[in-house]
């Protein structure tokens, strides 16, 4: 900006007019004076002799400045440097010195021109020129000429200098009006300052001269001029500028420093737009810096693109290319860029509004374009035809549309082909997205995701691989290596798949699974809890919807049915099964022989013209609730003796049924052993129940017969049985029997009863069939087990594992353990709780209980309104009036109490102390005594009642706080006693 340094040497050049009065080795001073009678105003006048005043003016004057410079051999020479003129000076009415048109002529200190005189560097002119008069001088005013003030000074009226620089261009400067003071240069109207390199232009210009510092009061405009080999740029600012800018630099660009006051917005010539609320040029970084509402924005051939952040940073080219370079650029299709890269901060989103190279939009924290290339190390998410991304380390080239993620990656994809595609890949992606070719032809994108790939599709379908591919022009996906897909109730486990969208919009997606492929189907959320999977094992296999194809051989095992052959197609959603040729069906279903044990039987069949078989979607046995046709020659057997032969087999489970066509022969075996053959072209078995039951009923269970069923923990038998699929509950109405065995086969457990049983099976089909609940509503019921415990009442709650048993009504309960043998009757209940050997642990009996506990050495009876016999504490309560009177050889004793009666038995179940609270009252012989409780020591027969006691022998009465009472030998102490003497003896 060597224009702002030589506006200001202006001054020195246009107040060298001193040198018109000054002659060598002197200096005239001439005094000059106001007008008459005015103490300022007018020109300035010559003070002459008496009343005749002289005003002094100048006419037009040209002054050649000279000013030594050091010549050859270290000479000094007076060289010319300024050439000065205008066409009047005179001092103003203002006390100023005012001179009119003035013109400069800068000239180069060492080159000549083709003249042989000076070079001219630079000129400038103006209308007018003003400069403020230095100090006075004696009592007159008296004006030195040469103390006109060069650091104070305007110019004035079509300010306009044009300045030649080295290399061959020329720096122009147009304003209104310039004032000078000291160093400081102020334009307070419109200013404009250009050169081929950059315009600045502005309104109210502030510029100091020794510290480089800029001011622009409003409407700064900063312009870099496009070349050959750049783009240009502009900045434009209503709020102005406030920087610093090097008057000595050659190209001002590079070493200014500056910020605009916004909003700030830019420019380029080849359509590009930035812009924000304030703006930071930095020179010598070479970076133009927009904060706060931060944009960029640029129409390219087939689309608007646009940046927005907290913060863009430009960085402009470090110099002007070489022609001859291949430079890199910031948009592909300008071959040299106007900036070289650009770095934004802040929830930075890039929008792109048609079809090109960019995505349609793009966030992230900070993010940097350089080379044609956007990058960010933090996270990122992307959108473009409907693709939603998200992922870390961002790698994407706008000319030939790749990107790598190098990150943990999310895609979601929100429209076209893969809409409803969720992918997560911990590796990352790599992504071509090239530009359109118009905007009505989808790009053809293409790619793969890494690193243990998972994903959904918008059907439910999950999958998992270690790497995606998608390859948009052939409408392909590919998931390959350790490869595992669900959908619904399917799985697949393969070593590739392949995913193939139909032609077409509503193109059909097919996906084939590759290599070592399986696929399990599970039950559906509404398919009973014992439901069959089904299961495909083989090397090649194609998804259609719900039909699968596989042309190889081929295994699929549905529950307990298992069919292989060759040339599969499965419908998962009808059930339906076809197998072209070879087929192979075996069915395994654990059922009861004609001995009760339990064996797997089977049904082996052999359909060399394939089978055509559907299975409830939600069948438990594939076999039995299915339904479909062999193709022969077809040949088979059971495990229990059947064979068959038939050019045909129709199969229906449900009816259970078998038809046998063409050349058909069935061979059974009867009850008594003996074969039955039959032969003909048309044959209808039925299949019917023996009396045994396959394993705890699979399906619903109808039988008006004698049925046992049995399992390996409980064995059932009763008539007119029927099982509730849905409730899971089992009912035997006429007389039901229930039996378990241990560990070695013997019986542990059983009852019979009159009434009807029902029974709840446990949730979970695999779980023990004792593990569920029952009950036996009257009129009889009876049980006992292999303890010892025998019971019996009008109805039976059992709960899990025939632990709890509950009687309710009327009932009884006999067990003999050890020397004890106890009976309890009771009105209301009796429940018994068992531990998981089968040992009673609580009996508990409730309404006008009645027990008899005999322990070998002898019989305790008690009455009581409940009882509860804790087997593992070894004590008996007794509540609610309670009476206990226990009989040996040595006599009676009897016990009754308000409240409780508790009764405690050593390991052998031997009586050993009895305890009573509240109105006591034991009777053993003659002797009978009242107290508030008693502790009875059962084997050494003392008995301590204690409380407000009274003594009743043979009609002796007496009173006392405490009792020692022993009853074999009929003796009573007493303590603190009362004598009372019968009145009736």
């Amino acid at each position: 900006m060597k224009v702002l340094k030589f506006l200001l040497m202006v001054a020195a050049g246009l107040l060298v007019v001193t040198l018109l009065t000054e002659e060598r080795g002197g200096r005239n001073v001439v005094d000059v004076v106001g007008t008459r009678g005015d103490s300022g105003g007018g020109s300035m006048k010559l003070d002459g002799e008496g009343d005749k005043d002289i005003t002094v003016a100048l006419g037009k004057t040209t002054i050649r400045v000279r000013e030594p410079i050091e010549g050859p051999n270290g000479t000094t020479i007076e060289r010319e440097v300024r050439r000065v003129t205008f066409l009047e000076g005179i001092p103003g009415d203002d006390g100023n010195f005012q001179t009119t048109e003035p013109f400069v002529e800068m000239l180069d200190r060492e080159r000549d021109g083709d003249d042989g005189l000076p070079l001219v560097i630079g000129t400038i002119r103006s209308d007018r020129a003003s400069f403020m008069m230095g100090d006075a001088v004696g009592g007159n005013v008296q004006v030195d000429l040469s103390a006109v003030s060069p650091e104070r000074y305007s110019l004035i009226g079509s300010v306009h200098g044009e300045f030649y620089n080295d290399d061959g261009t020329t720096t122009t400067f147009d304003t209104s009006r310039v004032d000078v003071d000291g160093p400081l240069l102020v334009a307070r109207a419109a200013f404009t300052i250009a050169n081929a390199q950059m315009t600045m232009r502005g309104v109210g210009l502030h510029w100091n001269q020794n510290t480089g510092e800029l001011l622009i009061d409003e409407s700064s405009e900063f312009e870099s001029a496009p070349t050959e080999l750049a783009v240009g740029w502009t900045l434009v600012s209503p709020g102005g500028l406030d920087g610093v800018l090097d008057p000595e630099a050659s190209d001002a660009r590079a070493t200014a420093v500056f910020e605009m006051k916004g909003p700030v917005t830019g420019t380029t010539s080849d359509g590009g737009h930035f812009g924000g609320d304030t703006l930071d040029y930095d020179g010598p970084a070479r970076t133009i810096t927009f904060q706060d509402n931060a944009f960029f924005e640029r129409d390219l051939e087939n689309e608007h693109m646009r940046l927005d952040a907290a913060q863009v940073i430009a960085k402009l080219p470090e110099r002007e290319p070489d022609p001859a370079e291949n430079v890199p650029a910031l948009q592909t299709d300008v071959a040299v860029p106007s900036i070289d890269r650009l770095d934004a901060r802040g929830d930075v989103t890039i929008v792109s509004s048609t079809l090109d190279a960019l995505p349609s939009w793009l966030w992230a924290p900070t993010l940097s374009i350089e080379n044609g290339i956007i990058r960010s190390p933090d996270i990122v998410r992307w959108e473009v035809d409907g693709i939603l991304t998200e992922g870390r380390d961002l790698t994407h080239r706008l000319d030939d549309g790749d990107l790598l993620l190098a990150g943990p990656t999310t895609m979601t994809v929100e429209s076209g082909d893969l809409a409803g595609l969720e992918a997560f890949a911990p590796g990352g992606m790599v992504w071509s997205v090239p530009p359109a070719r118009d905007a009505d032809t989808p790009r053809e994108i293409a790619g793969e995701m890494r690193g243990g790939v998972t994903g959904s599709l918008a059907d439910g379908t999950t999958f998992a691989g270690k790497v995606l591919r998608v390859d948009g022009p052939s409408r392909i996906v590919t998931l390959e290596e350790n490869v595992v897909v669900e959908k619904n109730t399917q799985r697949v486990d393969a070593d590739r798949l392949v995913a193939a969208k139909g032609p077409g919009d509503e193109g059909v997606t097919t996906i084939t699974a590759l290599g070592d492929v399986k696929v399990v189907g599970t039950p559906g959320a509404d398919a009973p809890a014992d439901a069959s999977t089904t299961n495909i094992v083989t090397n090649e296999l194609s998804m259609t919807g719900d039909v699968a194809t596989s042309p190889g051989v081929v295994t699929i095992v549905r529950g307990d049915l298992t069919v292989t052959g060759v040339d599969l197609t499965w419908n998962d959603a009808t059930g339906r099964l076809q197998i072209a040729r070879d087929a192979h069906l075996v069915d395994v279903t654990p059922r009861l022989d004609a001995d009760g044990e339990l064996v797997d039987a089977h049904t082996d069949i052999l359909a060399v013209g394939g089978l055509d078989w559907t299975i409830p979607p939600n069948a438990v046995s594939a076999f039995d609730e299915g339904h479909g046709v062999l193709f022969g020659p077809v040949s088979g057997h059971t495990s229990d003796g059947v064979v068959l032969d038939a050019g045909l087999v129709d199969f229906d489970g449900p009816e259970r049924t078998i038809t046998l066509r063409h050349d058909a022969r069935l061979e059974t075996v009867s009850a008594t052993g003996e074969v039955v053959v039959t032969t003909s072209d048309h044959i209808v078995a039925t299949r019917i129940d023996d009396g045994t039951l396959e394993t705890l009923p699979l399906h619903r269970i109808e039988s008006e017969t004698s049925i046992t069923i049995a399992r390996a923990d409980m064995t059932l038998r009763g008539i007119d049985v029927s099982f509730d699929e849905l409730a899971r509950v089992l009912t035997i109405a006429i007389d039901p029997e229930i039996e378990t065995r241990d560990t070695s086969g013997s019986i542990d457990f059983w009852l019979r009863g009159k009434g009807t049983l029902t029974w709840t099976l446990p949730a979970d089909p695999d779980a023990p069939f004792m593990e569920g609940r029952g009950r036996i509503a009257g009129p009889e019921v009876v049980g006992g087990t292999n303890d010892g415990l025998t019971f019996g009442g009008t109805a039976l709650e059992m709960g899990p594992g025939l632990r709890d048993l509950d009687l309710i009504g009327p009932g009884w309960v006999q067990q003999r353990v050890n020397l004890r043998d106890d009976r309890v009757d009771a009105r209301d209940r009796i429940a018994l709780v068992r531990n998981g050997l089968g040992d009673i642990e609580t009996i508990d009996a409730r309404g006008a209980v009645v027990a008899k506990l005999v322990d070998g050495v002898a019989t305790t009876d008690t009455s009581s309104e409940s009882l509860l016999i804790d087997r593992t504490r070894r004590r008996t309560i007794l509540s609610g009036s309670p009476r206990l009177a226990r009989v040996g050889t040595d006599g009676s004793r009897i016990v009754t109490a308000e409240r409780d009666i508790i009764a405690e038995t050593n390991f052998a179940d031997e009586l050993q102390q009895v305890d009573a609270k509240v109105g006591v009252t034991m009777t053993t012989g003659d002797i009978r005594v009242f107290c508030d409780d008693m502790s009875w020591d059962v084997p050494g027969d003392l008995a301590i009642l204690r409380g407000s006691c009274l003594v009743d022998m043979s009609g002796i009465k007496w009173s006392a706080s405490e009792i020692l009472l022993q009853p074999e030998a009929q003796e009573v102490e007493s303590r603190e006693t009362g004598l009372t003497l019968d009145e009736n003896r």
